[in-house]
């Protein structure tokens, strides 16, 4: 293999590492229960970015600027999908092989992909940046008052379509530059496939709401300095954090895998005594006046 075929697969296999996982600065999966109708709707925004930088002028700084510039950039609305779909048919076989009773009721999808190549100072930098953004509606997840959240942590094991874009993977041998070129999923949960009693519980009394939350991830980021092959030093940088609640109404507790819808707590009695108190020391005021009468 020659250089600059070498030094593609580095670039390629680097990238690969560095998004073989869900990644955002932004990314937000959001749950909401509803016992009443046996469902759960999920909106999920999750953003997946990667910057990489080096040497302006270098064969590794040209090989990158060569990948990106063969992208196309891409922005579809969100779509409502049948369950006819390609997509719908993969959704709904992913969240059923980890919960068989549930089901796929409702779909739309939405997506865009960017791609930048810029100077800055002595740098060249390149930055690709994909949006997938989901709302499903889930059905036969509850059972006597408990939700099952088996499904959560589901990934879809096929790429998906929309409008002829492929929006579930990234391909990183854009423009041919690698042969064999490697993709990576972007709509893999299964980091959140932690047991929901390690979650974050929050209730609100307010609106009688519990929500269950976990961040995962953190900031990474990788720099090679040294000389291999004559490579320039680089730097790649991305953000690893996606973010998923799960809120239902009630005082709820949680297993492993489930959700228990409760009742609120009772109200504290302290409340009341005080709010008895009140009343009858106006009550004691008002009798003492009128025993006092108006000639005292």
């Amino acid at each position: 293999m020659n250089r600059k075929g070498l030094l593609a697969v580095l670039l390629v296999a680097t990238m690969a590492l560095s998004v073989a996982v869900p990644i955002s600065g932004a990314s937000n999966i959001q749950v909401k229960l509803n016992p009443q109708n046996n469902e759960a709707t999920v909106y999920a925004y999750i953003n997946s970015s990667l910057m990489f930088s080096t040497q302006k002028g270098s064969l590794l700084g040209n090989l990158s600027s060569t990948i990106t510039g063969h992208s196309t950039n891409v922005t579809i609305g969100p779509t409502q999908l049948n369950s006819s779909t390609t997509a719908f048919r993969i959704i709904n076989a992913s969240i059923k092989a980890e919960y068989g009773n549930a089901t796929l009721k409702s779909l739309a999808l939405g997506f865009s992909r960017t791609y930048h190549n810029l100077t800055e100072g002595s740098r060249a930098v390149s930055y690709m940046n994909t949006s997938l953004l989901m709302e499903a509606t889930i059905g036969g997840i509850f059972q006597n008052g408990t939700a099952n959240l088996s499904w959560r942590g589901f990934t879809t094991h096929n790429s998906l379509s929309l409008n002829g874009n492929d929006v579930s993977t990234l391909d990183l041998s854009n423009g041919g530059v690698v042969s064999n070129g490697s993709t990576v999923n972007t709509l893999n949960l299964s980091v959140f496939s932690k047991s929901l009693t390690n979650w974050t519980r929050t209730y609100d009394a307010g609106t009688n709401v519990t929500t269950f939350s976990m961040n995962a991830g953190n900031i990474i980021e990788l720099s090679y300095n040294g000389t291999f092959l004559q490579i320039a030093p680089f730097t790649i940088s991305y953000t690893l954090d996606p973010a998923y609640s799960i809120s239902a109404p009630g005082y709820d507790s949680a297993t492993s895998n489930s959700i228990v819808i409760g009742n609120p707590p009772p109200s504290s009695p302290i409340g009341y005594y005080a709010v008895g108190a009140i009343l009858v020391g106006a009550a004691a005021i008002m009798l003492y006046m009128r025993r006092k009468g108006p000639n005292h």
